[in-house]
């Protein structure tokens, strides 16, 4: 018997504060350009994907990171396929019912402009792991509704990976030295 193995690229979602935080924190472009050649680089070989809501919010900044973003050659990920819209209202439904968060977390997560519920839906559409520098609430109850939605905890209910930059830099080999 012929065992067929199948290639399977891991394909990174970034969300945008991974992006601002790298480039206002901890990775200025005129300081550590290697780090930036080195995203380049993954982002060439289409291992780093940009859901295009994401890609709207860093090309509103006001500083060089936009005309960086607007350089590379992302795959854009769409949020308007249908089944990436099925799982928005999937990830939508779940906040509303799922007991833990009030009217406020709630609110967050229902505005248009808001990538985090969209990137959710789309690592559940493609099997993508989402970076992001949110931290999940380990300590989210029923009892004690929280006003803040977290990209780590829905993505948890949805069996979607979460790591931050870091971690993702690591399964990257991405060494900046």
């Amino acid at each position: 018997m012929i065992l067929e193995v199948l290639d399977f690229m891991v394909k990174f979602l970034i969300d945008s504060n991974s992006f601002i935080s790298a480039y206002r924190n901890f990775y200025a472009c005129d300081i550590v350009a290697a780090y930036w050649k080195k995203l380049s680089e993954h982002i060439q070989t289409k291992e780093i994907v940009l859901l295009d809501m994401v890609k709207s919010e860093l090309e509103n900044g006001n500083d060089s990171l936009p005309e960086w973003v607007n350089n590379q050659n992302f795959e854009i990920c769409s949020h308007i396929s249908p089944r990436v819209i099925n799982n928005y209202s999937n990830v939508m439904n779940y906040i509303q019912t799922c007991g833990f968060y009030n009217d406020k977390g709630l609110a967050s997560w229902a505005r248009n402009e808001v990538a985090d519920p969209w990137l959710v839906a789309a690592a559940m559409e493609y099997g993508y792991i989402i970076v992001t520098f949110e931290r999940g609430d380990r300590n989210l109850t029923t009892r004690n509704k929280v006003g803040k939605v977290k990209i780590p905890d829905v993505a948890s209910h949805f069996n979607v990976i979460c790591i931050d930059l870091y971690d993702m830099m690591r399964r990257l080999k991405m060494n900046i030295q």
